[in-house]
């Protein structure tokens, strides 16, 4: 190597010339869409059969379209880094004119996001098939690129995907008292300096309970599906959890077995599903089970 213009020569290791010895696609970006996560405050997915309509309200992600309620957080994140992080695998065209031949005038799949404080949108743009990956353009940029098969996949999700499922809205540090009443059975528990604390029945009274053997089964209870109405009668529950918040106000959770199906309901919002039997049977808690276990006294 040398200077340009310099006498002087030096040997040195391959490294600089394997670096510099790129063909012209090595050096180009290869993002599909270019945006900041941390600033994205809205997010549209229009495909053939439905258009999703994500919005962040605060810290969490809410769902404005089809439906308006809570989104499902860990969807929205993972569909965000797949756009973050997947790349174009081969550049088609480089200008981007034609987009009909590429099924781009009229895209089978879109999504766009938009940052916080700006009217304009970035968009990528879902065309035809071709082998194992689609055909794509960002409106940005003149190329035409081909887009693995999992980033169509990952934006022709069903409207359920990004539907909160949890049947339990409320946070554990959020909790002051903690009911559980099967058929047979009432279980009561207050929070106290981070730990649960039986108070009923009488015979376990004061005896430290643990979260990971009935508040985490509770607190990861997902609905299998969502009835859309809130009207109907619900059948007599088999168990029921009712919260009291630090605020004073309480949430009342109710399950039941009906027929071959297993329901779950938040009683206050009216908001109904059903939930797997494994689920269900979490519920049915003995509090010897969940109470930390006697050590006998060595000597």
């Amino acid at each position: 190597v040398r200077v340009e213009g310099a006498p002087e020569f030096f040997l040195t290791s391959d490294q600089l010339f394997t670096l510099a010895d790129k063909e012209l696609s090595d050096w180009r970006s290869k993002k599909i869409l270019f945006f900041e996560r941390s600033q994205v405050r809205a997010i549209e997915i229009t495909a053939t059969s439905q258009r999703v309509h994500l919005t962040k309200q605060g810290e969490d992600w809410v769902l404005e379209a089809p439906i308006q309620e809570k989104a499902d957080q860990s969807s929205v994140s993972n569909l965000l880094s797949k756009l973050e992080f997947a790349e174009a695998q081969e550049f088609v065209s480089e200008t981007g004119e034609d987009l009909g031949s590429h099924g781009l005038d009229r895209p089978s799949v879109s999504v766009r996001v938009q940052h916080q404080g700006e009217d304009s949108w970035r968009t990528l743009e879902l065309g035809n098939k071709q082998g194992e990956t689609y055909l794509a353009h960002n409106p940005d940029r003149s190329p035409v690129f081909t887009v693995k098969e999992d980033v169509f996949q990952s934006l022709n999700e069903e409207v359920w995907q990004y539907r909160d499922k949890d049947v339990v809205d409320v946070e554990q540090d959020e909790v002051l008292q903690l009911t559980i009443r099967g058929e047979e059975s009432e279980i009561a528990l207050r929070r106290e300096e981070s730990k649960w604390i039986v108070e009923k029945p009488v015979e376990q009274k004061d005896k430290e309970a643990l979260a990971y053997k009935f508040w985490y089964p509770i607190d990861d209870l997902k609905f299998e599906s969502i009835e859309s109405s809130t009207s109907s009668e619900f059948p007599e529950p088999d168990v029921s959890v009712v919260v009291t918040l630090k605020d004073g106000s309480t949430r009342t959770f109710e399950f039941v077995k009906s027929g071959d199906q297993y329901l779950a309901r938040r009683a206050e919002s009216g908001r109904r599903g059903t939930l797997s039997q494994e689920s269900f049977e979490k519920l049915l808690l003995k509090v010897e089970d969940i109470v930390e276990a006697d050590v006998p006294v060595a000597g």
